[in-house]
């Protein structure tokens, strides 16, 4: 057990529990018995004292009792979880702060491995999550993630240019989610009802936009491009 949780260092942890194996005793002996340092025993036990972990016998010569450790010691616990349920309610109230500051309307960040990082990290959507796909990267984390998506209800669609790069990918994703063809020169785009993040494929930068104005403008132009594009067909 670390007695740091109980608001004890090492020396005073070491000394209540050799006091405890020995029963009363003088300050020597339980410098001897718990290898505290003799020079560092008496300021040990006076805040043993002073914690409420030992008591110090008014005869003479003066001798040192342990208080019953089922007692002190649950005290103690109990205090330090009325402590944490204060705490529990502090950082409630700080998340509701928190909760009311909105994320940055734009940012930008470069290379893939961020534009991946953003995919990931971002919340899942309820309603529905479109994309505008380039190579259609078929890692399994993505695709785990977008049926994980459609299972819960949540509408997948994808457009995106069908050539003989993005063939063979494209018949992995057709048993997951809906997909049509769209021309793309080399941008990657996703949509949903909280964010919109373009990925600039060429120029290796990423745009996260966090504006419910746009989500919706891209949301409607989204809809109508796929209104006006053709089924993808593969042979499995």
């Amino acid at each position: 057990m670390k007695p740091e949780i109980l608001g004890l260092n090492k020396y005073e942890w070491k000394a209540y529990k050799a006091l405890i194996e020995i029963g009363e005793a003088k300050a020597h002996q339980i410098s001897a018995k718990s290898n505290v340092p003799y020079g560092r025993i008496y300021d040990v036990l006076n805040s043993l004292i002073n914690k409420g972990l030992v008591k110090l016998s008014v005869e003479k010569p003066k001798k040192y009792v342990a208080m019953d450790p089922e007692v002190v010691l649950t005290k103690i616990i109990n205090k330090k979880l009325e402590e944490l349920v204060k705490l529990k309610k502090e950082i409630k109230v700080l998340g509701k702060k928190y909760e009311r500051f909105p994320e940055e309307a734009v940012f930008a960040v470069k290379g893939k491995d961020n534009f991946n990082r953003l995919i990931g990290r971002r919340k899942d959507p309820k309603k529905f999550n479109y994309a505008f796909k380039y190579v259609f990267d078929p890692h399994p984390v993505w695709r785990r993630k977008i049926k994980k998506l459609v299972e819960k209800g949540v509408d997948a669609r994808t457009l995106g240019p069908l050539n003989e790069k993005t063939k063979e990918n494209i018949k992995k994703w057709t048993s997951i989610e809906k997909i049509r063809e769209f021309p793309n020169e080399g941008v990657a785009i996703n949509i949903d009802e909280n964010t919109v993040i373009i990925g600039l494929i060429k120029s290796d930068v990423t745009l996260v936009i966090n504006d419910k104005a746009f989500v919706n403008l891209m949301k409607n132009l989204f809809e109508r491009a796929w209104i006006t594009s053709k089924e993808i067909k593969v042979n499995s």
